[in-house]
């Protein structure tokens, strides 16, 4: 991916798209260590009694720790509390590791989605919470 390819992703969007999606959300979660964040996600309402959960992220360098999965627990107890009974994700389809990932967190294949501005296919996935 690159900023030309797929500008809308997290790695290479401005300042005021990510504001203007974090005024979206219901809330923002950072996985904080000694006063730095290590990792991060966001809770966004969805129509049906849905929250999806968007820009799940972990510095590299502290991948495959538990972080991730500490920062889904956390976000799907939020999103229970607030009344939700699915959580929703889009991941890159093509990347089978990361799907992988998501179905051992609870997380089922639903469907996918080709967007002509898109580089990869969109993968849908779902957790009943």
């Amino acid at each position: 991916m690159t900023k030309e390819n797929c500008p809308t992703n997290g790695a290479f969007m401005p300042l005021a798209r990510l504001q203007a999606e974090f005024a979206g959300a219901s809330a923002a979660y950072a996985y904080m260590e000694d006063g730095r964040p290590i990792g991060f996600a966001m809770l966004c309402p969805r129509p049906g009694e849905a929250y999806k959960l968007e820009k799940l992220a972990v510095l590299p360098g502290r991948r495959r720790q538990g972080i991730g999965a500490k920062l889904v627990s956390h976000v799907c107890q939020e999103a229970r509390a607030l009344g939700g009974k699915r959580l929703l994700i889009g991941i890159i389809e093509e990347n089978t590791r990361l799907r992988a990932w998501y179905e051992s967190q609870g997380f089922v294949h639903v469907g996918i989605e080709k967007i002509s501005q898109l580089p990869f296919t969109v993968g849908h996935m779902e957790r009943r919470l």
